[in-house]
């Protein structure tokens, strides 16, 4: 079991023994105005969001082609609402350029270039094609780094993670197993894709 595999068993365990305790728990967002907070809620963030422009179609252009891997064509809640989702999962990877430490990045089992075609025409649309513009490099000691999310396509797998919380033991493992996918497969596309 991965480490981060471990952390979320640990809270679906928590879950699990409050509910049988019958202790109350909300999953997802409250609603801003619930406790009077103001973190809380859904939150648009520009940082995080993708410019206007980017064509979320298959094929350019074409909407019978359907929606880019990781597009979705529900509509965006209203600031500050409530809803049952949670923040997006990622691992936190460690790097190196040490030769000595280094290990390469195959090509994942599952590897689906497509998954990162949004990726591709985010560059295109910002003309931020540099690692640094989509990974946060935190260096750490032996020449190593902690690694994480940046910017609106990075190693958040945004909106995979639904139904988490309440999932069967089983479909916990098919969501950690499609995150292990993707992160892996991010990292060998960025190595790797022309």
């Amino acid at each position: 079991m991965t480490a981060a595999s471990e952390v979320m068993a640990t809270l679906c365990i928590a879950k699990d023994l409050m509910a049988l305790a019958k202790v109350s728990c909300t999953i997802g967002r409250e609603v801003n105005t619930l406790y009077g907070e103001t973190y809380n809620g859904v939150k648009q963030m520009k940082e995080n969001q993708f410019p206007d422009g980017i064509d979320p179609y298959k094929k350019p252009g074409d909407p019978s082609s359907g929606l880019l891997w990781g597009i979705s064509n529900e509509k965006l809640a209203p600031q500050d609402s409530g809803d049952k989702k949670v923040q997006a999962y990622n691992y936190r990877i460690c790097l190196t350029n040490n030769p000595g430490n280094l290990i390469p990045i195959p090509r994942p089992a599952n590897f689906d270039s497509t998954w990162y075609e949004l990726l591709l025409r985010l560059m295109k649309q910002t003309g931020k094609t540099t690692l640094n513009d989509y990974f946060i490099w935190t260096i750490k000691p032996n020449q190593k780094t902690d690694t994480n999310n940046e910017n609106g396509f990075s190693t958040d797998m945004k909106g995979m993670n639904r139904g988490y919380p309440d999932a069967s033991y089983a479909d916990h493992e098919k969501i950690i197993a499609n995150h292990t996918d993707y992160t892996k497969g991010l990292l060998y596309f960025a190595g790797h894709d022309q």
